[in-house]
């Protein structure tokens, strides 16, 4: 584990910190450019302050960390964790970036609508409905990728999942917030 005297001493832009258990520690009021923080354990950090300019948290578990007033400033946040934390006052946050993280709970209406928007936001939406009936998966093969990251269930498709408008992703954002304890 990184400790504190040490990472104050190697702030710097660009830094490789990748896989690094940096939990616990206090990093808030910090300009933090470029950073690698992929698939770090972040959990119970402070970062309150803290600009956070083009780091990359991909995969990184920031369960519990307080992110309150942080400047999110085109980071990656893809398989992100961010269950518990708090984002009050956050600023730079993309709804679309965080359909993109790991979400530990989702329940079965919300898996259901971000089924639908991803539906929506595919080239043939149609083929979420073979998929449904054990067809393969609409994203095989396609030349684009899922726009949010959750479990899906064919289950929760039904004649009618194509006939509703799907829900903004500023809207699912908020859902999923309440629903993984997220502060904002």
């Amino acid at each position: 584990m990184m400790n504190q005297k040490t990472l104050d001493r190697s702030i710097a832009r660009k830094l490789n910190l990748a896989s690094q258990n940096l939990s616990g520690l206090d990093l808030s009021a910090r300009s933090l450019k470029e950073l690698n923080f992929s698939w770090c354990s972040m959990q119970e950090m402070n970062l309150q302050g803290s600009s956070l300019r083009e780091c990359n948290l991909a995969g990184a578990v920031l369960a519990r960390t307080n992110l309150q007033n942080v400047w999110f400033n085109h980071c990656n946040l893809r398989d992100t964790i961010l269950t518990g934390v708090n984002l009050k006052g956050a600023y730079g946050l993309n709804p679309v970036e965080l359909l993109r993280a790991d979400w530990l709970y989702i329940s079965p209406a919300l898996t259901r609508d971000l089924m639908r928007y991803d539906a929506f936001n595919h080239p043939k939406p149609e083929l979420f409905l073979e998929w449904a009936k054990g067809g393969n998966c609409p994203y095989e093969d396609q030349s684009v990728t899922r726009v949010a990251n959750f479990h899906e269930d064919r289950n929760l498709i039904t004649k009618r999942f194509l006939s509703l408008k799907p829900q903004s992703a500023y809207a699912l954002m908020i859902r999923l917030f309440k629903e993984n304890g997220v502060q904002f």
